[in-house]
């Protein structure tokens, strides 16, 4: 055989022998690397595990329904919570036998014996007119009293906060002797219902200024946009779904708090992303404008009330309340249509740049300002009134 044959066949036999240990060596760096991702998910899992982590349900906030018909027919009740972040919840009330209805946060009845869960509670006790508010004796405030209602939807409301330490009580003692404050506000309430139970209040009893507590969701809406809503929603929903399947016990050492992190992760950036854009889009005249000349028609409907004056205060979304507060572009669109019907108004979001947003939430579930945000805005709004409109401040002549 020639030499250069044989040198051949030498260098295909190193090359065909040299091949399974190529294929050993990625083999096995794939195996460490493997290892390695294993052995890091480990890792976090029992750190996550020693550390008490669990995702944040949005459906810790419990109900309580008095049965007693005259409570019932006012709407009282009470949010129960699980801990007392910033000091604003109740101790839970005394219950007298069976005469309450416990709820969970999906609206299903809880047996009352569980009430233990959630040992601090916020509660909305309403007048005989469903406000949450205390009952006024007659028409007329009392001499030297100037009125002032405060209109709104949640916020005005003070949904997870006690009624002491709301909007309205508390720009009611700021302003101090001569003022009082009535709080015309129900969760869930638009510009237009605003409008309508200030109509009926001021036929029960003299109302001469009115603030009206502006948010963005307080205008009429699209069928794609409230489509967009119900999904929003629909995805929070899930997100309990998805959580209680990796709740349920499926894993050999119990449910993963690495998938719940991941899972519960994902889905509040989906659902935070969506809902920036639904606000924004609120306000945008090629998806709303049928919304935009509604509002612009109901400001200058509260400018032409008589006997009765109104000033517009915006309150902000408690979200990045910093330099790229995202919904800047919105306040000006109000602002500037109130303003154009002849209304005051007092943006609030300046009152609240470079707040910690979360300090100001009512817990970590509900997003509404907590009682700390009540009183920025009483001390803002208390300010504005003396300064900028002090005709607010005189008291109501009797005709």
């Amino acid at each position: 055989m020639p030499p250069s044959q044989t040198s051949t066949q030498r260098t295909d036999n190193a090359q065909t022998s040299t091949k399974p240990a190529r294929r050993r060596g990625l083999l096995f760096r794939l195996a460490a690397v493997l290892l390695g991702f294993l052995v890091v998910l480990v890792v976090v899992e029992v750190g996550l595990r020693l550390s008490g982590y669990a995702p944040v349900s949005l459906r810790n906030i419990w109900r309580l329904n008095p049965l007693d018909e005259t409570r019932q027919q006012r709407g009282d009740y009470y949010s129960l919570y699980e801990e007392n972040p910033h000091g604003d919840f109740e101790p839970l009330p005394e219950l007298d036998g069976d005469r309450w209805e416990l709820l969970g946060g999906d609206g299903a009845p809880r047996p009352l014996e569980r009430i233990d869960e959630r040992p601090w509670c916020v509660e909305y006790r309403h007048s005989s007119l469903g406000l949450r508010e205390r009952e006024l004796d007659g028409y007329w405030p009392p001499p030297g009293t100037t009125r002032i209602a405060c209109v709104g939807d949640s916020f005005a409301y003070g949904q997870g906060v006690p009624a002491a330490k709301t909007l309205p009580r508390t720009l009611e003692a700021e302003l101090g002797n001569g003022a009082e404050v009535v709080s015309i506000s129900r969760v869930g309430w638009d510009l237009s219902e605003e409008t309508k139970q200030l109509a009926r209040f001021r036929q029960e009893h003299h109302c001469g200024k009115a603030i009206f507590v502006f948010v963005l969701n307080d205008l009429l809406l699209t069928k794609e946009l409230a489509l967009r809503n119900e999904a929003i929603f629909q995805r929070m929903h899930d997100r309990e779904e998805s959580l209680e399947r990796f709740r349920s016990g499926l894993w050999q050492l119990g449910p993963s708090r690495l998938c719940q992190l991941i899972s519960a992760s994902l889905a509040d950036h989906r659902v935070s992303q969506e809902t920036l854009a639904w606000y924004r889009d609120c306000f945008d005249p090629a998806k709303n404008d049928v919304g935009l000349d509604l509002l612009e028609q109901q400001l200058a409907e509260l400018a032409s009330l008589k006997d009765c004056r109104v000033a517009i205060v915006i309150f902000p979304i408690m979200r990045q309340l910093d330099d790229d507060y995202p919904f800047l572009a919105a306040h000006e669109r109000v602002a500037e249509m109130a303003t154009a019907a002849g209304l005051p108004v007092l943006d609030l979001l300046p009152e609240f740049r470079g707040q910690d947003a979360r300090s100001l939430w009512v817990n970590a579930v509900d997003n509404h300002p907590n009682s700390r945000g009540h009183a920025i805005a009483a001390k803002a709004i208390a300010r504005w009134l003396r300064e900028a409109l002090p005709e607010f401040l005189e008291p109501d002549e009797r005709h």
